[in-house]
């Protein structure tokens, strides 16, 4: 069975294009894939598009960083910021790979924080996983019969 994709946007962000954003959706879930240089020049483009779809309260944000050649430290902090404001009830991933972007998640430990995955489709199967259940209603009380 396959993921349905819809709703998909295209940004191209900064003045000098150090930075571009898509979101799509997979079966209701967002995955923001940023590209390029996550830095003091870029971020006020990476904030508007993380706080945009925060806005569409998706039951789950995935954060693909794979297209990233560099993160500075105000991207990381982007990124903790957007995971703690999601909140515990939804799911929040972040998926990257390599020296530039996974290693540093990991060396400042924020890796279960940030819910890194390898892949986008690894993030998906444990949003998919981890949603929370949805809570049966407590029983109406009846009054005793008899």
């Amino acid at each position: 069975m396959g993921a349905s994709v819809s709703g998909g946007r295209w940004w191209t962000l900064s003045r000098n294009n150090l930075v571009s954003t898509s979101v799509t959706y997979h079966d209701g879930i967002a995955v923001l894939a940023i590209g390029g240089e996550i830095d003091l020049a870029s971020i006020p483009a990476v904030d508007r598009a993380i706080a945009e779809v925060l806005a569409e309260e998706p039951p789950a944000l995935i954060v693909d960083l794979l297209g990233v050649q560099f993160i500075g430290s105000v991207g990381i902090s982007a990124l903790v910021t957007a995971a703690l404001e999601f909140g515990d009830d939804r799911c929040f991933s972040v998926v990257a790979q390599g020296p530039m972007t996974s290693r540093i998640i990991q060396r400042l430990d924020l890796d279960d924080l940030l819910s890194l995955k390898g892949t986008v489709e690894e993030a998906i199967g444990w949003a998919k996983d981890a949603k929370p259940p949805i809570a049966a209603p407590d029983p109406i009380p009846r009054e005793p019969t008899g």
